[in-house]
C-alpha cells in the first residue's frame, strides 16, 4: 500500500494512477489528488470550510468592512487551494465592504510570511486585517506588523 501526502496535487497524479492500475491500494493524507479514480481513502480536514471559518471570523471582527491582506499557502498544494477557495467563498460576495488589497503566497512558512507582509505593508500601507492560511504564517505577519508598531492589525 501507498500512504501519501502529495506536495503538489497534480504532479503525482500519473504515478498514483499507475499504482492503482497495478493493484496497489493508495491512501492520501491532508492533500487530495483530484481526477484520480480508485484512491482507497483520504484522511484530512475540510480546508474549504477552514478558509470560510477564517474569513467569517474576520467579518465578525470587522462588521463595517475592512481592508485585508491575504497570505496564501504553497501554490499547487491542496490545502492552500481549498483554504483560498473558502476565503473567497465568503469575501467575494461582499467585495464592496471587504477588500483584499494584497494577496500573495507565503508557502506556509513564517520567514516568508514576514518578508511578504513587509512587502505588502511597503506597497499598500496598513491593512485592518491579515488572513493567513496557517499559524506559522500568522506569526510572520504579526512580526512584520510589530516592527512597524501596527499593534491594531488583526
Amino acid at each position: 500500500a501507498i500512504v501519501i501526502s502529495p506536495l503538489d496535487v497534480n504532479a503525482l497524479a500519473p504515478a498514483i494512477e499507475q499504482a492503482i492500475q497495478a493493484g496497489v491500494p493508495v491512501v492520501t493524507i491532508d492533500r487530495r489528488v483530484d481526477g484520480v479514480e480508485g484512491i482507497l481513502a483520504h484522511v484530512g480536514a475540510d480546508n474549504v470550510k477552514g478558509g470560510e471559518a477564517e474569513a467569517q471570523a474576520m467579518v465578525a471582527a470587522f462588521p463595517n468592512g475592512a481592508k485585508i491582506f491575504h497570505l496564501q499557502g504553497q501554490p499547487g498544494a491542496g490545502p492552500a487551494i481549498d483554504r483560498n477557495k473558502g476565503v473567497h467563498n465568503v469575501l467575494d460576495p461582499m467585495k464592496d465592504k471587504y477588500q483584499i488589497i494584497f494577496e500573495q503566497t507565503a508557502n506556509f512558512a513564517r520567514a516568508e510570511a514576514l518578508s511578504v507582509t513587509e512587502a505588502g505593508l511597503a506597497a499598500n500601507g496598513k491593512p485592518d486585517a491579515i488572513i493567513c492560511a496557517n499559524d506559522d504564517m500568522a506569526l510572520g505577519a504579526v512580526e512584520a506588523c510589530a516592527a512597524r508598531n501596527f499593534t491594531d492589525v488583526k
